[in-house]
Parts: structure tokens; sequence; C-alpha cells
């Protein structure tokens, strides 16, 4: 079969590699990593674009699409995406799901049917210079609010990503997100608050509203921060050829009673409603997530994989330096945000009110209000469309 489908990613080594090397396989013949019919164009569009842009305006230019599970529900009410249960079987998908780390399948799971596999796996951890703080001086946000008056450090607060901090911080205080009427409890919310306030008058102003590629790589300049107490992490930064590592990355601090706080992260591949190849597209996912490819290739060339085995193997976290090994804890705890219609526009409401809060230094208790304001209209308009 010579069919020809066109696919989607988004430009970051970690998201595009994997896809593009098997890609050249299927061009030139190779079947190393078995035999599939037709072959796939990837296209690439920005992390911005990956994070916000919906999926509904992309499946009908598309038939495979990479995706980040929040997205879910609202390309599920517009009909952009075709279930991934009505291609594969059930133990395959079973077998995926018990081969991937952390709830990383799962978030892929929306109204009862499987949307998408985990192509990828990540969450939010520390990252640190190779340079910087010893592990025991960053294990507690205590430890994080002490070295941030004494050492350089920077937050990721570009796009969605001050609201995913705060919702971490609160997590690992004991806040339970999502809640029914408020966005998460207000003794954690409150603190989570106080802690990002203390942090960011202590972080490099100029990083603070950067994504994590940005703030990751003035870490790996050399010149930059001594550390970034919560991002998502990219395997890349930590490449041991040639110089060793550039970043180290560790498991994201603990909050008074051990408790990790982290926002799972990741990407799944899906296919479009529109796709005029369902079987082939079927094909070239069950070779996305053999084990094979899953625990060798993607491992080798920079991606991150979701299986479990990769992020154990004594080999890949060599190479890696230790990256999977170093923050295996934080993605097996990592939370999983809600699949919900409206939900990508909340949390970026919720970032846009937490910067703007924190920069004109507004009372911590204003600032979570706000938020929970935007929380009860977001319930509202899922209350109003039932």
């Amino acid at each position: 079969m010579n069919a020809r489908l066109r696919g989607l990613t988004w430009d970051h080594p970690r998201g595009y590699a994997p896809l593009e090397e098997l890609a050249g396989l299927d061009r030139t013949g190779d079947q190393s990593y078995g035999r599939v019919p037709g072959t796939v164009s990837w296209d690439r569009h920005p992390l911005e674009g990956f994070e916000s842009t919906p999926l509904v305006e992309l499946a009908g230019t598309y038939d495979l699409l990479v995706i980040d599970h929040p997205h879910l529900a609202d390309a599920v009410e517009s009909g952009a995406l075709r279930p991934i249960d009505e291609l594969v079987s059930a133990d395959e998908l079973d077998t995926w799901r018990q081969r991937s780390v952390g709830p990383s399948f799962d978030s892929y799971h929306h109204a009862m049917r499987q949307w998408a596999v985990p192509l990828d796996a990540a969450t939010q951890v520390l990252a640190v210079r190779p340079d910087g703080p010893p592990p025991e001086a960053t294990r507690t946000w205590t430890d994080i609010l002490d070295l941030a008056r004494r050492e350089s450090i920077a937050l990721c607060l570009g796009g969605p990503h001050a609201f995913l901090t705060w919702t971490s911080l609160a997590i690992a205080h004991g806040g339970r997100p999502a809640g029914p009427e408020v966005y998460v409890d207000e003794e954690p919310a409150l603190r989570a608050m106080e802690i990002l306030t203390e942090l960011h008058r202590h972080c490099d102003a100029a990083l603070a509203d950067r994504n994590p590629v940005q703030v990751l790589e003035a870490l790996a300049s050399g010149t930059g921060p001594d550390l970034c107490p919560l991002v998502y992490g990219y395997v890349t930064y930590s490449d041991t050829d040639d110089r060793g590592p550039a970043v180290a990355f560790r498991n994201a601090p603990l909050g008074p009673s051990g408790r990790i706080g982290s926002v799972l992260g990741g990407t799944g591949v899906a296919v479009s409603r529109h796709c005029s190849e369902p079987e082939v597209a079927a094909a070239h996912i069950r070779r996305l997530m053999s084990a094979r490819v899953q625990d060798e290739l993607i491992s080798r060339v920079g991606g991150q994989p979701s299986s479990r085995s990769a992020w154990s193997d004594p080999g890949v976290n060599e190479r890696w330096g230790d990256f999977y090994r170093d923050t295996r804890s934080t993605v097996d705890a990592a939370w999983v945000r809600p699949r919900r219609v409206g939900w990508v526009e909340f949390q970026d409401a919720s970032s846009g009110v937490l910067r703007e809060g924190l920069t004109q230094r507004r009372p911590a208790r204003a600032i979570v209000d706000a938020v929970n304001t935007l929380y009860r209209r977001h319930i509202g308009s899922l209350e109003g469309s039932r």
C-alpha cells in the first residue's frame, strides 16, 4: 500500500526526532523497526501552538496528530478525533497501558473511550545546573525558599505554566485541584500562592514569562540561573555526550508532609476523524507503541518514551545523565488535569491572572479569589451545556 499520511507534531527534537527517524527509515525501505504500510510526513508547529491551538482547526488537514491531553474534551466535542479503540484491539490497549509509565496512558481516556496513546511522558520536575546546589539542598519547598534568598533561581510562568506551577505547589501542600466549588482547597491554595509570590520576588525577571524550552536553554547556557524548581523535563538537556549534562533533573520538591506536587504533561498520538486511511494510521501507531521503538529508538534519538521499562533501563539512564531514574517518582505521582470542555481556556486565563497578580504584588488571597472566579465560570459553563 502506498498511502501517504500527513502528521503534525511540535517543533522540538523531543517532539519530532523519533517520528522523523522512522519516516526516514520508511523512505529508504529500512525495516529495522518493522514493516508498516504507507508513509507519514510530519509537519511541526511551535510549542505555544501545541499547548493552545484547538485540535478541530488541525484535524481537517492532518491524519495523525501529536496532542496534549487537556485538549481532549474540546476535540471530542467538536468531532475532531477518531477513537483509538475503534482501530486497535482491547488487548493491545491493555498491553500499552501496562507498559506505560505513571498515569500517561490513562490521561488520554475520556468519555469511556481511548482517544490517543502516550508517545511521550513528561511532568514538572526540578532542573539545576550541574554545578548548582546539591540534591540535599533542593529536597523540599522549604529548601527552595532558603535557596531563593541566596542563589539565582528561575520560574517558568509563560503560557499556561504560571497556573500549572501554582497548582503543583498547592498539591505538594495537600491541595486537591478541580473541586466542585473552588479550584483548590483554601489553605493549600493560599500557602502555594505565598510561596510563589516569595519566589517571584527573587527570580530572574527576564525568564519568568518564558516557556520551558527557553528556561532550560538559559540553565544550559552556563551563565543563567542556578535552578528552576518546577519546569517540564526535557531529556535532551541532560545529554551526556562530549561535555557532560548541561542540566541535571531531579524529582520535584516535597511539601511538608512529603507529598510531591506536579502536573502531568507529555504527548499522545491521535487519529483525525478526517483521516483517509485509518487502518494505515493504526499500523503506524502500533509501531510507535512497540517495545523496540519505545525502549530503543525513541530514547536513542532524544525522545522521551512513555515506556516504563525505558525509564528504568540502566543503559538509557547512563546515556542521559540519570534523567529517568532521578525523576521517575514525580512522573508516577503526577496529577492529571481534567478532560473538560473549556479547560484549556480556563487554565490560560488563570495563568494570565496569576502573572498579572505576581507582577503587581497583589495579596495572595486576591489572586486566589480571582482564579476561583474564573473557575466558577468554567464550572457554570459545563452545567449550562448539559
